[in-house]
């Protein structure tokens, strides 16, 4: 199995430390970085392996490429994972601000003879722990797109991902759109060998605190008792666990922070989480109010 990410250039540090954690847990190669909004010389960064659009380009899907720079990372994906198909015969996809903390074997063996790996966000099942939480399950989409892994059985899924989002990707709540993630809610509906990840150590974050409760023995993080394979820091997941409100041990928010700085990194994390001029909860009235008035000036 080979690793990679979509980034763009800007980024490099995340993605070298996104390596530098698979490299401590077992994976011996260079993790593959398509960068999508400049043309980097495949030597500048030679610890990395470099990709452009051009790579990966593919007439089929013209109007992925027409996006805007967020939407354009989103919606690559699966294409990246089919230009590297040719090569290989397993290919997992990791958001770039993702940390892995246990051996790599394990997302292996997870995906074992499927098609497709996918991991569920996990969010609160009852609106009576948090109800916002509760209703991101129907906004925002029952799996994660930040992790993908899949088998050389894969193509035909990923074309119709790929379509998908030539289709359209955007954020467009009231046609039940979410860039690229919501689209994997019917993918184990559509296809056979889409394998939904129930081990509670993958891709944890903020957004499954409530359901996949956490422990620390001995120094070591445990998730409903089992072993933490890969934390997805967002925003919110490294300010919690950096402010011991998670119940992840600190120690991995304070590692992530280390190694971005390391690795050419500007910006102390806390210092960056701090800039945010928008608390959570005020963002999310706004955003719902907007929604709101889209509606009520928009309706037909």
């Amino acid at each position: 199995m080979i690793f990679c990410t979509i980034i763009t250039a800007d980024y490099i540090p995340w993605a070298l430390t996104l390596q530098d954690s698979l490299m401590k847990n077992g994976y011996s190669d260079k993790c593959f970085v398509l960068v999508t909004d400049n043309e980097l010389g495949r030597c500048e960064y030679n610890s990395l392996n470099i990709l452009q659009l051009s790579d990966i380009a593919n007439k089929n899907y013209e109007s992925i490429f027409q996006l805007g720079k967020d939407e354009l990372r989103w919606a690559t994906k699966p294409l990246l994972m089919l230009y590297l198909l040719n090569k290989y015969d397993r290919v997992c996809y990791m958001d770039c601000d993702i940390m892995v903390t246990r051996n790599i074997e394990a997302i292996d063996k997870e995906l074992g003879d499927s098609k497709i790996l996918l991991t569920p966000h996990f969010r609160t099942r009852s609106p009576l722990i948090d109800s916002e939480e509760f209703k991101f399950n129907f906004k925002h989409g029952l799996f994660n797109a930040g992790f993908i892994a899949v088998s050389q059985s894969s193509n035909e899924i990923l074309h119709w991902w790929a379509t998908c989002c030539n289709y359209k990707c955007e954020k467009n709540l009231m046609e039940g759109l979410w860039d690229d993630q919501r689209y994997l809610d019917v993918m184990p509906i559509f296809f056979e060998g889409v394998k939904i990840c129930r081990h509670p150590g993958f891709n944890v974050a903020f957004w499954n605190r409530h359901e996949l409760k956490r422990s620390v023995e001995d120094g070591k993080t445990f998730i409903n008792g089992k072993d933490l394979i890969f934390i997805h820091f967002a925003y919110t997941t490294w300010n919690e666990i950096h402010s011991g409100t998670d119940g992840i041990a600190p120690e991995y928010a304070k590692e992530y922070n280390n190694l971005l700085i390391k690795n050419g990194w500007k910006k102390n994390l806390e210092l960056k989480y701090q800039e945010r001029h928008v608390p959570i909860p005020e963002a999310r009235f706004l955003k719902r109010l907007k929604n709101k008035l889209k509606w009520v000036l928009f309706r037909k």
